[in-house]
């Protein structure tokens, strides 16, 4: 496990697997991994906004997923979803996430279950249209990412 990969991450949200989430296989459903990211996405936006998502005007929709399943997330493992922002362009962002199973819940073993990548784009609800990035979000992301974040 290349736990040198998760400490390039700062933001984690913890995922408490529920009985619905598995399939007939007995392992975490491939669809459910998507819901996690993208519950993990909104409480990274709203830390770095420091504000609930429903209270800002442009929002961020989803243009783009993509997602490398690596191993199976089984009944016992907790599970944690790892954010962070890796380009930002005028209108659009990429995030990065891994979602990491902890077999058995044990925080000692962590196992990369899958690798995502989403672009999100910024839109104002009233315009109905993608405009650029309001200021805060910008700042906010990097100030909070402390690394260099590619700006396309």
């Amino acid at each position: 496990m290349n736990t040198e990969e998760i400490a390039n991450f700062k933001h984690e949200f913890n995922i408490r697997p529920r009985f619905s989430d598995f399939d007939m296989l007995g392992h975490v459903n491939n669809t459910r991994y998507l819901s996690y990211m993208e519950d993990a996405r909104i409480k990274y936006l709203e830390h770095i906004l420091n504000t609930p998502l429903t209270q800002v005007n442009t929002v961020q929709i989803v243009a783009h997923l993509d997602i490398d399943f690596k191993i199976p997330v089984l009944p016992g493992d907790s599970v944690k979803v790892f954010t962070r922002t890796i380009e930002i362009g005028s209108k659009s962002l990429r995030l990065e996430s891994l979602v990491v199973g902890y077999p058995d819940g044990k925080e000692d073993s962590p196992q990369i279950a899958a690798k995502g990548s989403t672009i999100l784009v910024s839109y104002s609800q009233s315009a109905k249209q993608a405009v650029e990035h309001p200021q805060e979000l910008v700042n906010g992301i990097k100030n909070y990412e402390k690394v260099p974040v590619k700006e396309a």
